[in-house]
């Protein structure tokens, strides 16, 4: 076997060198170290059999590393291999512990040559060390736990060591028969028994137990001896227990078996004490009259065959498997249940308990009987009743548990619906509690956990809504908790239910998201009848000036105009829609028919040629005129322009002015919801972006220099 080694030297040659002489010379390996600090390191994270350090090193020198590892290992060896010769380094190096201690001087060959031989041997000697301390510390453990003397005596008897638990004393001090023979020790006739004894176990190398008893000054004591070889094959190994308040409790015990007699006589369980070796009732209590039906000479002079004839038939094999195990020393269980036949021929229910005993010097079995065969049919129409429950809780959509509200809070139950709610197995869940807080969305997480933590402490039932995510998709839960109580009222369990509510939380938003939608609807009618109106009322303060039957025309187009989106508005309104059915729609005649009543002739118009689409028509024209509108009102333009772009795809129709450019921050929030309720403005541009996301179309702003509005129109959705 290799050995490994730790050279430690700051010389970096030395170290070298030590390396590969002594690979050469010994079985070694050899791993080394520039300083005392490297070497500690190296000690507590790998194990070496043997230590060789250099004196003088900085900061920390051999003594001072030897020292070191004395304080966390007592038996390593450690050699100081320095140049240093002062008599006094070398006294307190060995009084340090060091194993020896070796002059750098010499040939390197002979030197190194030495020092392997040195190391090896140190090596062998702490092998032979750790192997008597393990032995030593065998038995030592062995006396305490079994709370006995243990003696080692050599191939002529005599007493070499000794090893004894705190609560087992010798009769006579270790150092009074340590180093002894044994008739210097025990009084005859024991020295005799004890070495012929002795002499049997070294012929043989069987084990013999003795038992025997001393007159010490307190009293008689008695003694239980196991005499055995050593393992060495010629040492005698004994172990020693003292018996007496054993061998006291027996005496105790036969003075109150009469009492004991009348006791199990009397016993309402059924009491029988059984032969292990013939298989033959010797004891019977009257109580097995009553469960057997046959009377106690009958029992007793029952055969074996006779015996596992009362049995049922479909349990006399186990029942005659568990007493052969019995008889062969193997481990069986001591409490069963079984069904016995009585005399009327009816199948009664026993649970059995078992206890191997000694009855008139031989061993036997004490077995008590009770009969459960009422308690058993109570338990079979529960366990049916179970079977009905679980059928009904397992085919359930709803998750549905059961827990004890006792530490450590088991959940005794959990339907499969759990795993097709929560996305985690049943199993999985009742063995460990975090996976299914783990599987609640963590923004409520915190408010789940108090609820469920105050319902185990005694709280209310819990009726609660939180998000879950399964499978990367947030799901909505409702979950509720309630007691079950005992007779006594008091509470035992939680019964939990939880449903997947995530199609109903869906419905409940979107019918939120349509009350708002219907809010914004009414502002928006609210704005453009309003806008309609203020025109109307200007032309006739200007028809009032002027008879102008351009005026006229133009209050009767806004007027119909007005009436048509009222109309539409309703009819959608009643559909719960925010556009109506699509139908091809001419730009050029739609957007000429609206400039001519919005945009003042005072401000220049341009147009493309612009292209048919497909539409909710009146959601076009309050589109245009709102776009129309705003340019005019908010912008203060000299020219406006719906200019078209042919792409590959889709139509980008862009409505320009040239008028204020929108201020940036409002431009970074214009086409967002919700922008003209915030600031109280913009009612148009909302009405614009909810008539553009209707259709599936897409809406931009640029205002570099000049406002532009860009609409992004799928050439699926034009003519």
């Amino acid at each position: 076997m290799t050995l490994q080694v730790l050279f430690v030297d700051d010389d970096s040659n030395t170290r070298l060198i030590a390396t590969k002489m002594l690979e050469k010379y010994g079985s070694l390996e050899v791993t080394t170290a520039e300083s005392g600090e490297k070497a500690l390191e190296f000690l507590r994270n790998r194990d070496f059999d043997v230590v060789v350090t250099d004196y003088e090193m900085f900061p920390m020198n051999g003594l001072k590393l030897l020292q070191t590892i004395r304080e966390e290992n007592e038996i390593l060896p450690v050699i100081v291999f320095t140049g240093r010769s002062r008599e006094e380094v070398v006294i307190q190096a060995l009084n340090l512990g060091a194993t020896h201690y070796v002059k750098k001087e010499g040939n390197p060959n002979v030197q190194y040559t030495e020092l392997a031989h040195i190391i090896e041997n140190s090596a062998e000697h702490t092998k032979t060390l750790k192997e008597l301390i393990v032995s030593q510390q065998r038995y030592k453990h062995l006396a305490e736990i079994i709370e006995a003397m243990v003696f080692i005596m050599s191939d002529n008897d005599v007493f070499l060591e000794y090893y004894g638990s705190s609560t087992a004393i010798p009769f006579v001090p270790p150092e009074k028969f340590l180093g002894k023979h044994v008739s210097e020790v025990l009084p005859d006739p024991l020295q005799s028994m004890f070495l012929q004894t002795h002499q049997l176990v070294r012929n043989d190398g069987q084990t013999r137990y003795l038992e025997y008893d001393l007159e010490l000054a307190d009293g008689v004591h008695w003694y239980s001896c196991s005499i055995s070889l050593h393992p060495d094959k010629t040492s005698i190994l004994s172990v020693v227990r003292d018996i007496t308040e054993w061998k006291q409790s027996q005496e105790k015990l036969r003075k109150i078996d009469a009492n004991f007699r009348r006791i199990i006589d009397e016993s309402l369980q059924g009491i029988t004490i059984i032969s292990l070796e013939s298989i033959q009732i010797l004891y019977v209590n009257s109580a097995m009259v009553d469960i057997t039906g046959y009377s106690i000479q009958e029992l007793m002079h029952l055969t074996s065959e006779d015996m596992f004839g009362t049995v049922h038939p479909e349990d006399r094999h186990k029942l005659s498997e568990q007493i052969q195990k019995r008889k062969q020393g193997l481990k069986v269980p001591n409490r069963y249940q079984y069904r016995l036949i009585n005399k009327q021929q009816q199948v009664r229910w026993l649970d059995v308990g078992i206890s191997e005993i000694t009855f008139e010097g031989k061993p036997a079995i004490l077995a008590s009987h009770l009969d459960i065969t009422d308690r058993k049919r109570v338990s079979d129409t529960l366990i049916r009743t179970e079977s009905w429950f679980t059928q009904f809780a397992d085919n359930i959509d709803e998750a549905f548990w059961i827990t004890e509200l006792n530490p450590p809070f088991e959940t005794i139950y959990l339907s499969p619906g759990f795993e097709k709610i929560y996305g985690v197995s049943s199993e999985e869940a009742k063995t460990n509690s975090s996976v299914f807080m783990d599987a609640i969305h963590p923004e409520d997480r915190e408010k789940v956990f108090l609820q469920i933590q105050n319902h185990f402490n005694g709280g209310e039932s819990y009726d609660t809504e939180y998000r879950i995510i399964k499978e990367n998709e947030i799901r909505w839960i409702r979950a509720r908790g309630f007691y079950v109580r005992d007779d006594d009222g008091t509470i035992i369990r939680s019964i939990g239910f939880a449903q997947d509510i995530t199609t109903h939380k869906i419905i409940e938003l979107n019918l939120r998201a349509q009350r708002e939608e219907l809010s914004d609807f009414a502002h928006m009618i609210g704005h453009d009848l309003r806008g309609s109106l203020s025109n109307i009322v200007g032309l006739v303060q200007l028809l009032k000036d002027k008879h102008d039957p351009d005026f006229l025309e133009r209050i009767e187009t806004i007027s119909y105009d007005a009436l048509r989106i009222l109309d539409k508005s309703i009819n959608l309104a009643d559909a719960g829609l925010v556009i109506g059915n699509k139908t091809e729609v001419d730009l050029n005649a739609l957007i000429d028919s609206i400039r001519s009543t919005v945009i003042p002739p005072s401000i220049e118009f341009q147009r493309d040629d612009l292209p048919n689409i497909l539409c909710d028509r009146e959601r076009m024209v309050q589109l245009v005129q709102n776009m129309f509108l705003n340019a005019v009102e908010h912008g203060q333009p000299k020219m406006i322009q719906v200019r078209v772009i042919d792409a590959p795809n889709h139509y980008e129709l862009h409505f320009i002015n040239d008028g204020k450019p929108i201020p940036p921050d409002v431009k970074e929030v214009l086409l967002e919801k919700g922008y003209s309720r915030e600031l109280g403005r913009g009612k148009g541009i909302q009405i614009i972006t909810k008539i553009v996301f209707a259709h599936d179309w897409l809406i931009s702003l640029d205002s570099n220099g000049i406002t532009a509005f860009k609409i992004v129109i799928p050439k699926t959705q034009t003519s």
